[in-house]
């Protein structure tokens, strides 16, 4: 029977450790497990971790710290299952999502869903980090040329991915390197629109520091990847800022109004928005 790891990667997350790990247990199978790997933590994640009573949850601990890309590495490589599903500490993996990747992955390399996102209370915000629209493998190197239009804690793969392609490099942007990567690969990627996950919203994470997205979008993995996906695609332009546009107004040519989704639309919009 195939067997599913779910990576986490947790530094001083005693808030919300407990509630992730009672999400990611109502979602997996007898068989599967937890890896969670406590990186240079200095309150008690660990005792809280520790306290959930769970043969499947299995906790390791890094004293220095490795940051996200190697202490996610380190898990994937104390792993040995089929399947390997990425989950931040913060976040909540809805009790469907397992169920729905095993499914899909029968035909794709790596699959994804979309996202809603929750600040302190699990009260959804007034705007939405996704709107629920597939992207199939057809339509993802395009999308993917342009931005990142996909959640990590999301994510589930097929362990042979990262043997082909390799495992997280160390930036900003190591998730997005990581897509441009399998696409570069050749590898299918599918994102339902299915929701999957709630994605806690708060000022503190990284993803909200300031310059985070330019230090992404700048990062040499990324350009270079997105270089080499542009040629495939015949995209030419002079600048890596032209080729990014250019996939863009593709896309919207499709009937994707990409810039709601990449700024948030109102929920009371949402409900009125027809897709083309």
């Amino acid at each position: 029977m195939d067997k599913l790891s779910v990576i986490v990667t947790a530094r001083n997350a005693e808030k919300t450790i407990r509630v992730t790990l009672k999400s990611l247990m109502s979602s997996i199978r007898k068989h599967d497990e937890i890896l969670i790997l406590l990186d240079a933590c200095t309150d008690t994640t660990g005792d809280i971790a520790a306290s959930v009573c769970d043969s499947r949850i299995k906790i390791f601990e890094h004293k220095s710290g490795l940051g996200r890309s190697r202490g996610r590495n380190f898990l994937i490589d104390k792993s040995d299952s089929t399947f390997l599903a990425i989950c931040d500490a913060d976040d909540l993996s809805l009790p469907w999502r397992f169920n729905l990747a095993r499914q899909l992955l029968v035909d794709y390399d790596a699959v994804f869903g979309t996202a809603i996102v929750f600040g302190k209370t699990l009260r959804p915000l007034p705007v939405i980090p996704q709107i629920p629209r597939k992207i199939t493998s057809e339509q993802m190197p395009l999308e993917l040329l342009g931005r990142n239009p996909l959640v990590h804690s999301t994510a589930t793969f097929k362990r042979s991915v990262f043997e082909e392609v390799g495992l997280y490099r160390d930036s900003e942007a190591e998730e997005y390197d990581l897509w441009l990567r399998m696409v570069n690969a050749n590898k299918f990627l599918y994102r339902s629109a299915m929701p999957v996950a709630l994605y806690r919203f708060h000022p503190s994470q990284a993803s909200k520091s300031p310059g985070f997205v330019q230090r992404g979008l700048e990062c040499r993995y990324v350009i270079a990847e997105q270089k080499k996906l542009a040629e495939r695609l015949g995209l030419v332009s002079a600048s890596i800022e032209g080729i990014r546009e250019l996939s863009r107004e593709r896309v919207k040519k499709t009937g994707f109004r990409t810039k709601l989704e990449v700024q948030g639309l109102p929920s009371f919009m949402t409900r009125n928005t027809t897709r083309k």
